[in-house]
């Protein structure tokens, strides 16, 4: 078999068109047949790029002049837009971002699941002001002479990047961040170094509830040790008459993982309370909760309309983290079972259903694929599951335990809509059928995009 031939090199300059956006957030353009990827391209620009990387079915090039823009470009707001890689969409029109993410749903349902999706696929739930909604953030640190820096790292590099203001967090967060650049300079810490392994200040944090404005103020440090905490906990809470919380995490640990295991607390509480829905959770430094909580109300409002357990069912809720959707389900089913193979998630799942004071949700630390096929044979016969998997989908033998359990119905909360088609198409063989699919946009300006589907048995696919 010969090898394609491969019509640019690296450093070749070359004008294209951009067709779309596909996974991830670059643009498209082709050569003839040959595909190009370029990020930052919106659809309809034509533009001038210089490849930086050749394969024999593709290459990628970055755009050096816009000839022509797309219908959907606009300026992006953030000043280090493309220097700090958190957004990659930030330069298209927010109906155009919803747009190009209904699209990737689609196509990949299409093309991965061979899936028809005209009448699947709803259209997308956006948000009515897509800015400043993360609600948590975590800033690297490095100094520069004698300056410290504080920020996001660029992408394929430890050089930090500092965003002032970056238009997606929270704007308390953004005060936060000023803060610390203001403040942290006269303790004179040592900046944690990776090659050498020394240093004290890994990293900064903060997280910020919406409901409740209550805010977490955090270091990571390599010892239990902050010098001058005290007068680090005064001017906290001199700049934020409501923060609840100052912590110091410890990471030791020679690791690029963010957070150690032991977090010590200088002042107020372990914890912010968020609430979503009628339903209140409380949030740790190392809790996982979804960023956008604005929007997870959306998406927990979805699931629990395809979920629609009665009073009698028993649910499944595997991979269910917290136990958010767990709990967002519990009032209306007869009892909830919440599966997750991290045992701190578990403990804050039984923290939060406690705090509600829900009494039918029960949750069991344990892998999802050992869990679920276990309980299946002990007799456990849910009535609906909901799965809401890590970005890699759901493990071959998840799908094969719940087909053996025949629930009414299936529930997959999906963050890769790659991973989403690919399990649709094996849930197909296993006797279970999309009835509709519904994307949701959790995370406007980035390239990510989420989706619920809804399955139940010996459907057909359209």
């Amino acid at each position: 078999m010969g090898t394609r031939a491969v019509p640019v090199a690296v450093g070749d300059v070359v004008d294209l068109r951009i067709d779309e956006i596909v996974a991830g957030g670059e643009g498209l353009g082709r050569l003839g047949t040959y595909a190009i990827f370029v990020p930052y391209g919106a659809p309809g620009d034509v533009v001038r790029a210089r490849v930086i990387s050749t394969k024999p079915g593709y290459a990628r090039a970055l755009v050096s002049e816009i000839l022509e823009p797309g219908p959907g470009r606009i300026a992006p707001p953030c000043r280090v837009y493309g220097a700090c890689g958190g957004c990659q969409l930030q330069h298209l029109a927010y109906p155009e971002q919803l747009a190009v993410k209904e699209a990737m749903v689609r196509d990949a349902l299409a093309r991965i699941a061979k899936i028809a999706t005209a009448s699947l696929v709803r259209p997308i739930a956006g948000m009515a002001e897509p800015w400043f909604y993360r609600n948590k953030a975590h800033w690297a640190v490095s100094r520069v002479g004698n300056k410290l820096a504080l920020g996001l790292f660029e992408p394929r590099s430890h050089k930090v990047v500092e965003p002032d203001p970056c238009q997606i967090q929270h704007p308390l967060l953004n005060l936060v961040l000023s803060f610390l650049r203001r403040e942290l300079p006269a303790f004179g810490l040592a900046v944690y170094d990776e090659r050498s392994g020394k240093g004290f200040l890994r990293s900064c944090f903060a997280k910020v509830a919406h409901a409740t404005d209550e805010l977490m103020i955090g270091l990571v440090g390599t010892t239990s040790r902050l010098p001058a905490s005290e007068v680090f906990v005064a001017a906290v809470r001199e700049s934020f008459p409501d923060a609840r919380s100052v912590v110091l995490n410890v990471q030791p640990e020679r690791s690029n993982v963010l957070l150690g295991p032991r977090t010590e607390v200088l002042w107020g509480e372990a914890f912010i309370t968020e609430r979503i829905g009628d339903a209140s959770f409380r949030l740790s430094p190392r809790s996982f909760f979804q960023v956008n909580p604005l929007q997870t109300a959306v998406l927990y409002d979805h699931v629990r309309a395809l979920a629609a357990p009665a009073g009698g069912e028993t649910v499944v809720d595997a991979y269910c983290g917290t136990g958010t959707i767990a709990l967002a389900l519990a009032g209306a089913a007869g009892e909830v079972w919440g599966l997750e193979s991290e045992p701190a998630a578990v403990a804050d799942a039984q923290a939060n259903a406690r705090l509600n004071s829900v009494e039918n949700a029960h949750f069991l630390a344990g892998r999802v694929e050992e869990r679920l096929p276990k309980l299946i044979k002990d007799g456990l016969l849910p009535d609906v599951v909901v799965l809401d998997p890590p970005r890699r989908g759901c493990d071959p033998a998840v799908i094969a335990a719940i087909a053996q359990a025949r629930p009414v119905r299936v529930v997959y909360v999906s963050c890769n809509p790659a991973t989403l088609a690919r399990d649709l198409a094996a849930f197909r063989e296993a006797g279970y059928g999309p009835t509709l699919v519904q994307p949701v946009d959790m995370f406007p300006q980035t390239a990510h995009v989420e989706a619920v589907a809804l399955l139940e048995p010996a459907r057909k696919l359209p």
